[in-house]
């Protein structure tokens, strides 16, 4: 494991050119939108995790395991276009669980990258929702769709804590 790993920022970068490719742009994606209205209306804005928390999540990774990431991230970029339109048809329809599975396809093979990208997150997100709904006040938490569909999802473990939580539709 390289401590300064190019790896994790290389994932980055394909990710933002693929969407880019696609004519995506980053001031229309739900996360800008979200804090632009929270901004724009004087709301707190905190996260759980920054953007360094998350490259070093990446970093942490066995380096075979960021050299295949990697790999299948460049194999990948050939089927963006089609990956985007069935992205943008199952949010369209709000298919939460298409959405999920699209986004999540490339961990299939790989329940230890599931694990670490995905289920540790979203246990360790509703334990802090369960935390922070003991505190008095109101919290808009978003989450990415990959965290939102199929039996380890964000709801999910919230309502094996007997918390409801629902879709806000905007």
């Amino acid at each position: 494991m390289l401590a300064t790993s190019f790896l994790p920022l290389a994932l980055l970068i394909l990710a933002v050119l693929g969407l880019q490719k696609m004519g995506v742009k980053q001031e229309h994606g739900a996360e800008a939108v979200l804090m632009a209205a929270a901004k724009a209306d004087g709301k707190t804005i905190g996260e759980i995790e920054n953007f360094r928390w998350q490259i070093e999540l990446f970093d942490s990774m066995p380096e075979e395991l960021q050299l295949a990431l990697l790999e299948s991230s460049l194999e990948d970029m050939a089927e963006i276009d089609e990956m985007m339109g069935k992205l943008v048809a199952s949010w369209s329809t709000g298919d939460i669980e298409a959405m999920a599975a699209l986004l999540n396809e490339s961990m299939r093979d790989d329940p230890g990258l599931a694990k670490l990208l995905l289920t540790d997150r979203n246990a360790r997100w509703a334990e802090w929702i369960d935390e922070r709904l003991d505190k008095p006040g109101t919290v808009f938490m978003a989450v990415g769709a990959g965290h939102r569909g199929g039996p380890d999802s964000v709801q999910a473990m919230l309502e094996k804590k007997g918390i409801e939580s629902q879709r806000v539709e905007g």
